[in-house]
């Protein structure tokens, strides 16, 4: 696809195998739309609406999605490298398969998300929104920080299931009501974290920080 007339075009309906490149998407509406097996390079879809969208084996590459609506979208054996998505609004997104390397995720709203099978490796994650997310077998990764940003996270009643948060920074995290189950918690920082309600099942908790944090 050349142009983003024929993308525009093409709003919920299935668009398959296409390489879309450095096209100006920003707040057209694509909502519905079924993407599969395509390739994003450096698109803008800032202020996009993408609400219902599908996306499937996706490669998306230094796209720009910045306050883009994905509200109960879905996303599938896709993966992100190096794409901004701050200040998504994003609540019920399905993620599955799914890798996000080196985004920016500050400020993006993923309340109530439903996510397995999920790697986060680097890029800026603190100010996240998790609210009553359910996160199954999802890993949060920064190797050159040592642990993944999410310093003042938003993770209010979440579910962390079988997830890797080793060495996790989630200084002043608001994790009220949150529950992990059989998670890894080791070197991970809680300092100030709000754990008020906070339930913890078969977690591993070598050498975890829990300086500071309330409840």
């Amino acid at each position: 696809m050349q142009t983003s007339d024929e993308v525009i075009a093409c709003r919920g309906q299935a668009v398959r195998g296409a390489r879309i490149e450095m096209l100006d998407l920003r707040a057209r509406n694509l909502g519905g739309t079924r993407f599969s097996d395509v390739v994003f390079r450096r698109v803008c879809f800032s202020r996009a609406s993408l609400e219902a969208t599908s996306f499937e084996r996706i490669d998306a590459i230094a796209c720009d999605l910045r306050s883009a609506n994905l509200t109960q979208a879905r996303v599938l054996s896709s993966v992100f490298n190096g794409c901004d998505m701050a200040q998504i609004e994003a609540t019920g997104l399905v993620v599955r398969d799914t890798r996000l390397q080196e985004c920016r995720l500050a400020g993006a709203n993923f309340a109530g998300a439903r996510w397995t099978s999920v790697t986060i490796t680097g890029g800026e994650t603190a100010y996240v929104r998790m609210e009553k997310a359910l996160l199954l077998a999802c890993r949060f990764e920064a190797p050159r920080l040592g642990g993944c940003p999410l310093m003042r996270a938003q993770f209010k009643g979440t579910f962390f299931i079988e997830c890797d948060l080793r060495a996790a920074n989630l200084y002043c995290a608001n994790l009220r009501g949150a529950v992990f189950v059989n998670t890894d918690l080791s070197d991970a920082c809680f300092e100030g974290a709000d754990l008020t309600g906070a339930v913890f099942i078969d977690c591993g908790t070598d050498r975890t920080d829990w300086a500071e944090a309330r409840g």
